[in-house]
C-alpha cells in the first residue's frame, strides 16, 4: 500500500521534480557534473541488480522449504515449475515495491549530493554573489515541498523491515528470514545514505548563509540591514524534514533503530504467549 502511495505522489509531483532539475541549470556551467553522472549510473545499476538478487534469494529459500509452503495454484505443477513461477511472482512484487522506493531515494540522495558539490565551489560566491544564495534558498524550499512526504513514507517502509524480520523469526514464516535480513541491510544502508546526504547539504547551506550574513551583508550595513535580518531568519528555511515531523539529521538514525526494536520486542512477547 505504501509503495503505491509513494508512486502516486511521485507521479503527481513529476512536474515539480523536473522543475528541481531545471533549478540546477544555474550551477551547470560552473560545476563539473561528469563524475556525478558516472556515480549516478553506477548506483542505478546497483539498485536494479539488488532487485534481481533478492528475487534469486527468495526462489532459493522457497526451494529449500517447498514442502512446508503450500501455494494452491501451484500444487498440480512439478517442483521446477513451482520455483520458476514463484520466482516470477516474487520479481513482480519486488519490482513494484523496490523500484519506486529506490528511485525516489536515489534521486533525493544525488540531488543533495550535487547541490552540496555546487555549494562547495567558493568561486561561485565571487562570480555570482547574492544570486547564489537566492537560488540555493529557492531550491531548498522546493526540495522540502516536493520530497517531505515521500521521504517520510520511505522512513516508514524502512522501519517496517525491522518488524518483518521479528515477525518471521517467531512464526511459521522462518523461511523468509534470509530475505528479510537482506531487506533490512539494504534498508539500513538506504537510511544512512539518505540521512547523511541530507545532513551534509543542510550544514553546507547554513555555512553559505553565515558567509553572506557575515561577509556580504555587513559591508554596507546601512543599506543592507533588512537583507541581513532576512538571511538571519532563513536558518529555518534551510532544513530538510520528513513531513515536517523531524529534521533529517544523524540523531534520526538512532531513533529509527531504537523504536522498531522496542515494538519488535513487544511483538515477540505477544507471539510467544500464543
Amino acid at each position: 500500500m505504501l509503495p503505491l502511495l509513494l508512486w502516486w505522489l511521485t507521479y503527481k509531483r513529476m512536474k515539480y521534480l523536473l522543475a528541481l532539475v531545471e533549478d540546477l541549470e544555474f550551477f551547470k556551467e560552473r560545476c563539473d557534473f561528469t563524475r556525478i553522472s558516472k556515480l549516478c549510473k553506477l548506483m542505478t545499476f546497483a539498485a536494479v541488480l539488488t532487485i534481481f538478487l533478492r528475487t534469486a534469494a527468495c526462489a532459493i529459500c522457497y526451494a529449500m522449504v517447498s514442502d512446508h509452503v503450500s501455494l494452491c495454484i501451484l500444487q498440480s505443477f512439478s517442483s521446477r515449475i513451482k520455483i520458476i513461477t514463484f520466482s516470477f511472482s516474487i520479481f513482480g512484487v519486488t519490482y513494484s515495491h523496490a523500484l519506486i522506493t529506490f528511485g525516489v531515494a536515489i534521486f533525493y540522495i544525488f540531488y543533495c549530493y550535487i547541490l552540496l558539490i555546487c555549494l562547495e565551489n567558493k568561486s561561485l560566491f565571487h562570480e555570482s554573489g547574492y544570486e547564489v544564495y537566492e537560488n540555493m534558498l529557492h531550491i531548498f524550499k522546493r526540495l522540502e515541498r516536493v520530497f517531505s512526504v515521500p521521504i517520510f513514507i520511505i522512513f516508514i517502509l524502512i522501519a517496517s523491515d525491522f518488524l518483518k524480520l521479528f515477525y518471521s523469526m517467531f512464526t511459521s514464516m522462518k523461511f523468509k528470514i534470509p530475505t528479510n535480513i537482506a531487506d533490512l541491510l539494504i534498508s539500513v544502508i538506504l537510511l544512512i545514505t539518505v540521512t547523511i546526504s541530507a545532513e551534509k547539504v543542510q550544514l553546507r547551506a547554513n555555512k553559505v548563509r553565515i558567509y553572506f550574513m557575515t561577509f556580504v551583508c555587513r559591508k554596507n550595513s546601512a543599506k543592507m540591514n533588512g537583507k541581513w535580518v532576512k538571511i538571519f531568519e532563513d536558518r529555518d528555511v534551510l532544513k530538510l524534514t520528513a513531513w515536517g515531523m523531524f529534521a533529517i539529521r544523524k540523531p534520526v538514525l538512532l531513533s529509527m533503530i531504537a523504536w522498531p526494536f522496542a515494538y519488535g520486542l513487544m511483538l515477540v512477547q505477544y507471539l510467544s504467549r500464543n
